[in-house]
């Protein structure tokens, strides 16, 4: 059986996979924001205009037909308002979007700065599940195993309450 001392480490140094979901997750979000902001930037910029079947018609003599039609069927353009009322709806979805990613991106960022906490010795054990320690191996004897089974554990501690505090987050410490 053997005990491996791994050093002091940061939380993301005990948590390497917590490390790389968490920059996966702000690139992605980072990658989509400014298309959406951009969407919005011209959204924002947009002025509708009420259509002029004169000025249409003056200038493309070959749609005079279609628009004397359109016209004869009482069909109407589209008015100011209905272009306004489909212009507050896009943007709406569109900061519903920004928003939610806004919101994920902050988890992100929450968890990267909680993952940056220092101060935690790590032990790797690999031996008997005896051997781990009267106070570990009781609990363990609860369990439906063997003291006499292989086992592997990390042992994580700190004396700094606050990288302690940040470890609770991340981890279950407490049933």
């Amino acid at each position: 059986m053997t005990a491996t001392y791994l050093g002091s480490l940061s939380i993301g140094g005990a948590l390497p996979g917590g490390v790389a979901v968490g920059a996966a997750g702000a690139t992605g979000i980072n990658a989509a924001l400014p298309t959406l902001l951009d969407q919005l930037a011209a959204l924002a910029g947009f002025v509708p205009s009420p259509v002029s079947f004169t000025a249409q018609i003056a200038g493309l003599n070959a749609m005079i037909t279609g628009l004397q039609a359109s016209i004869t069927l009482g069909l109407v353009p589209p008015s100011v308002d209905l272009q306004l009322a489909e212009l507050a709806a896009m943007l709406a979805a569109l900061q519903a979007q920004v928003a939610s990613i806004e919101l994920q991106l902050a988890i992100i960022t929450d968890f990267a700065g909680l993952l940056a906490a220092a101060g935690v010795h790590a032990v790797a054990f690999e031996g008997v599940v005896g051997a781990l320690g009267a106070e570990v191996a009781g609990v363990l004897a609860a369990l439906p195993i063997s003291q006499l089974d292989p086992a592997h554990a990390v042992v994580l501690a700190t004396t700094v309450p606050a990288t302690w505090a940040a470890m609770s987050q991340i981890f279950k410490v407490s049933p």
